[in-house]
């Protein structure tokens, strides 16, 4: 009754709607239903199957990802009010998003635990909360159980945007620690945006290092290749 008495704006175009989202905003969104089952990469084949070339010549420590939508408006500007502007209205969206979509993603289920990416304990104190964990909160219901402490961001990266591949994953080298008790764990690691997947394939070397078994990757935006 709220909803219809004062509709809210359209979180993509503002124009009033019910659920944060008018019906042609919500039928125009992103998603990444073609993409590398490997890294998640938006490509155009709707083949299950499909590997894109990086991940045929040079596989990832990631077995499996799944990427909700690609990193391409509306959702970029979301994620960074999410992330910089604390709009929390974005993140349920976001949220309430992805619960829909899990279905897609059937190889969840054989996860032990899931990890969000965690933040520096620096850059925590400066942001004042960890994005993925507020993404996440509503859904811990679909997904298996929440390990936070089994890895740890040991130094703050200097900023990544503008950087290719090559100097994010230099910069990284040495990030991440991981508890002992992932040893023998099949582990889905969460993150919000996926670029170059430099942040994410450092933390999964880092989960087999320490004898995961396996890692898988879950988030909710991909940059197409090319994007910094």
């Amino acid at each position: 009754m709220l909803d219809w008495l004062l509709p809210q704006p359209c979180l993509a175009c503002g124009l009033p709607a019910a659920g944060g989202l008018c019906p042609p905003c919500a039928a125009g969104l992103p998603w990444n239903d073609r993409a590398c089952r490997r890294c998640a990469l938006p490509l155009p084949s709707a083949d299950d199957a499909a590997l894109c070339g990086r991940c045929l010549r040079h596989p990832p420590p990631a077995t499996a990802s799944f990427v909700l939508l690609r990193y391409a408006d509306p959702v970029d500007r979301w994620m960074a009010a999410l992330k910089f502007s604390r709009r929390l209205a974005c993140g349920e969206l976001l949220s309430a998003l992805m619960r829909q979509r899990l279905g897609a993603a059937p190889w969840i289920a054989g996860c032990a635990a899931h990890i969000p990416m965690p933040l520096h304990p620096g850059r925590l104190r400066e942001r004042g909360f960890n994005q993925v964990t507020e993404l996440l909160r509503p859904l811990q219901d679909a997904l298996p159980e929440a390990r936070p402490g089994w890895l740890q961001r040991l130094r703050p990266a200097p900023p990544q945007s503008g950087l290719d591949a090559a100097h994010r994953r230099r910069n990284l080298r040495g990030a991440f620690a991981a508890d002992p008790a992932v040893r023998g764990r099949c582990l889905l690691l969460v993150d919000d945006v996926v670029t170059t997947g430099s942040t994410v394939n450092e933390a999964a070397r880092c989960l087999l290092r320490a004898g995961a078994a396996e890692v898988r990757v879950l988030g909710w935006a991909r940059a197409a290749r090319g994007m910094r």
